[in-house]
């Protein structure tokens, strides 16, 4: 507000102040104001509080302001990822390198565009939150992973059989429910280091399944 508040009318609660005094509430000028489609009933989402026009509220209204107010954004991130499964389609006519599922322990990073719908209730806590968010992203990867490889399966006159590190890259599509997202890529690998010319799946593609928690939102 623009009007000086008497301390004694008022109370501080962490960076908000609540006036006790209604007449001098009324009095008072606001800083600033915004426009929402449907005042009546209104509930703003902002941080962790619920804004409504409290006079507006009464017994026979009251039901509608627990209704959930749903809003939706875009943002960017970034995602941490792995890819627990990876399709790998087979090779000339297959008899050498039939199709295979491979499995394998590998982490990396997504740079991502987020589209949320976002659901705020303050009475509901599902998951323990006010709001929650459901959303799709899309988005490029980059992981490190580690792949056997084996003359005699998958890397053909390579002197000895060993266990090499892979960079791994492509692009996803995921579908999420609040930080934890599941979804669809499509990339290849590639050998670092020896072997790289042995390995048959040198970047070539396969299609995955990927799990990814978000880590950073702006």
């Amino acid at each position: 507000s623009n009007n000086k508040v008497n301390y004694k009318k008022s109370e501080i609660k962490g960076n908000q102040t609540f006036i006790k005094d209604k007449d001098l509430e009324k009095k008072m000028t606001p800083v600033y104001t915004f426009k929402v489609d449907k005042p009546i009933p209104s509930k703003i989402a902002y941080g962790n509080v619920l804004y409504t026009s409290e006079t507006d509220i009464d017994d026979d209204n009251f039901d509608m302001y627990n209704k959930s107010f749903k809003y939706s954004n875009f943002k960017f991130g970034l995602q941490t990822l792995s890819i627990p499964l990876k399709f790998r389609r087979a090779l000339d006519d297959g008899t050498n390198f039939p199709a295979q599922v491979e499995t394998g322990v590998n982490i990396g990073f997504a740079p991502t565009i987020k589209h949320n719908w976002n659901v705020f209730n303050s009475e509901k806590k599902t998951m323990g939150k006010d709001t929650n968010i459901y959303s799709i992203s899309s988005g490029i990867l980059l992981n490190l992973g580690a792949t056997n490889l084996n003359s005699s399966s998958n890397a053909p006159g390579l002197i000895s059989d060993r266990r090499a590190a892979t960079f791994t890259y492509g692009a996803f599509l995921m579908f999420g429910v609040n930080n934890i997202n599941f979804g669809y890529a499509l990339g290849g690998d590639s050998i670092i280091g020896e072997g790289a010319s042995n390995w048959v799946y040198q970047g070539r593609l396969w299609h995955g399944l990927i799990v990814a928690l978000d880590i950073i939102k702006f």
